[in-house]
């Protein structure tokens, strides 16, 4: 037997966590799933709240200038680490004991950048023109990878783009001639896929 290493637990265990840490820790994962969905609502705005300075990728409305919510895709990807593990498993890791802290802080963030108030008037007007000034309209492959490389930071090569295309990942913004595509679906798809 030894102690857990839970900190300010104490209690004998065979593993790494004693069995009441093994529940809490079981409780927390069982809302990683439900925080990831609800982080993406957020991230993709698609609700109506957000951080009201930069952290988050800008925040505010749903029309502002960034196509994410960098806060809220960066926790989605530091709780998917704990998709799939059950604490019985997690409590043969040596590690085990600040792994329930770990999440909860997660979890907690998560909530902090979704709760909080909307703002109390947005201009629509004033965020689409902002939008349509800092975000192209669609653009043929090369300009595209280039406005992602400078604008975002993102190297793709012009055969993902068709891939995609192909897969029906991404649709042209166009019918006729030299296939353009839009921007954002772009962006959204290679922060998926990519990052």
């Amino acid at each position: 037997m030894t102690i857990c290493t839970t900190t300010d637990c104490g209690n004998e265990t065979s593993t790494y966590l004693c069995g009441q840490c093994v529940n809490d820790l079981q409780l927390w994962l069982d809302k990683v799933t439900e925080t990831r969905q609800m982080l993406f609502t957020t991230m993709a705005k698609l609700d109506n709240t957000g951080p009201k300075n930069s952290e988050g990728g800008g925040g505010g409305s749903t029309g502002s200038a960034m196509p994410l919510r960098e806060g809220a895709m960066d926790l989605r990807y530091a709780l998917a680490i704990w998709l799939g593990h059950t604490a019985k498993d997690l409590a043969r890791d040596p590690h085990a004991g600040g792994f329930l802290e770990e999440i909860k802080t997660l979890i907690d963030r998560a909530f902090e950048l979704v709760d909080l108030p909307p703002e109390e008037t947005i201009d629509h007007e004033a965020a689409r023109a902002r939008l349509q000034a800092e975000v192209p309209g669609p653009l043929r492959p090369k300009p595209l990878l280039e406005y992602l490389k400078v604008a975002h930071g993102i190297e793709l090569k012009e055969s993902l783009l068709r891939k995609w295309a192909s897969r029906k990942l991404i649709t042209r913004a166009n019918t006729d001639g030299y296939p353009t595509y839009d921007p954002t679906v772009v962006l959204i798809q290679a922060r998926k896929e990519v990052m």
